[in-house]
């Protein structure tokens, strides 16, 4: 009965192995085509100078608190006081 706990162990860790041996493939595909498209652009601005440069990524939005806006709170708002 132990043999088929240490079979089943075994085959978990085979599988995970695998797992990551898969993983490690793909990402090493993305770094690679990655550099690939980095060395064209690099290629083509040093081929025509005057060309635009490829549409880079835009920055992430800034915060809501960042914006002038209030920060959104939770429940119910406050009225406002009379004095303001």
């Amino acid at each position: 009965m132990g043999i088929w706990i240490e079979l089943g162990v075994f085959l978990l860790a085979l599988a995970w192995g695998l797992w990551q041996l898969h993983d490690l493939k793909q990402e090493r595909r993305t770094r690679e085509q990655r550099q690939r498209e980095e060395a064209a652009g690099a290629a083509r601005l040093a081929a025509n100078p005057a060309a635009p440069p490829a549409a880079a990524p835009s920055a992430p939005a800034a915060p809501i608190a960042d914006q002038g806006q209030p920060t959104p709170t939770f429940g119910t708002p406050k009225p406002p006081s009379p004095d303001a």
